[in-house]
């Protein structure tokens, strides 16, 4: 079992023109979830479950507000096989 946490500080996703500011995304804070669990010697069981915040991310021009992006939490099941 894993529980990840990340931080996603602000930084520039659209650089700046002549007339317009830099299109920044502000910080925002990620938890992901991962839970592997064997179930015989070659066959392994994984959960995935990411941005369990689902913080929506929010990119800024100067004062304003460019666009919102809403973010909703990924789940994934996976079965895989050793050789």
């Amino acid at each position: 079992m894993s529980l990840l946490y990340n931080r996603i500080g602000p930084r520039i996703i659209e650089v700046a023109t002549l007339y317009q500011e830099d299109v920044i995304e502000e910080p925002r804070d990620l938890i992901d979830l991962v839970i592997t669990q064997p179930i015989l010697s070659n066959l392994e069981l994984k959960l995935t479950a990411k941005d369990l915040l689902h913080n929506n991310q929010i990119f800024k021009q100067g004062d304003k507000r460019a666009r919102v992006n809403s973010k909703d939490p990924t789940l994934s099941l996976g079965l895989s096989y050793k050789l």
